[in-house]
């Protein structure tokens, strides 16, 4: 599935499971800029389900993902805040 955002495209890759919860996929990054075309983020997951595209908003110190600066998809990006907000 592509999904565009502000800077290009991406390519989402399929969530694979890692340990405790921990799903990554490999998103390709899709731009005019030959340096950057082809470019893969490695993006954590909610789920296997999880096909929100890639967090590219601003920096949020709330967000654990944001303050480390893992790349994270955007359902990633609201449960961390929700989470850090509710205790």
């Amino acid at each position: 599935m592509d999904v565009q955002t502000q800077y290009g495209s991406y390519t989402l890759g399929t969530p694979q499971y890692r340990a405790r919860n921990y799903y990554v996929r490999n998103d390709i990054y899709h731009s005019a800029e030959p340096d950057l075309d082809g470019q893969v983020d490695r993006v954590v997951c909610v789920s296997a389900a999880d096909q929100t595209p890639i967090y590219l908003g601003r920096y949020d110190a709330t967000c654990g993902y944001c303050w480390l600066g893992h790349g994270h998809s955007a359902a990633v990006h609201q449960r961390a805040i929700t989470t850090t907000q509710h205790g």
